[in-house]
């Protein structure tokens, strides 16, 4: 009984060790290997010159006020952030706000596509004085 206490303790370290092994592995990789700034290491601009949705649209019969759309940069300045808001107006009102970040590089002339999903706000049934309004808000780049 001792043998098989001690055999099933030896494996339950053996499966946390091993465990623990592949995790700090990978954690190390990613750590070494990760060539992209990250976001708080970038300089960020205020509605960024050139960086503009091009287009956007309401996606109906979804459960949260969704919004798809495309951003094109058409500065000469690579990007690796770019933030998207969209402003929930009722009659004209702003009642709610909803953002999303775009993260990777964003070199020039490029495309890309977004999703803003607003939870404060229902996306089936919305009357028809409820609209949006969508903007480039910031954009962040490397020193």
């Amino acid at each position: 009984m001792k043998q098989l206490l001690a055999n099933a303790v030896t494996a339950l370290l053996t499966g946390i060790f091993f465990t623990l092994g592949i995790g700090l592995t990978i954690y190390a990789i990613d750590y070494f290997t990760d060539d992209h700034p990250s976001p708080k290491d970038l300089d960020y601009i205020q509605l960024p010159p050139g960086v503009t949705v091009i287009e956007h649209s309401q996606v109906q019969g979804t459960p949260s006020f969704t919004i798809v759309g495309v951003v094109e940069n058409s500065s000469k300045t690579s990007w690796q952030s770019v933030s998207i808001a969209a402003d929930i107006l009722a009659a004209g009102v702003k009642v709610n706000s909803c953002e999303t970040d775009l993260d990777g590089d964003f070199p020039p002339n490029a495309r890309r596509a977004f999703k803003i999903e607003c939870y404060g706000v229902s996306g089936t049934n919305v009357p028809s004085v409820v609209s949006y309004r969508v903007s480039v808000t910031s954009a962040g780049k490397s020193g």
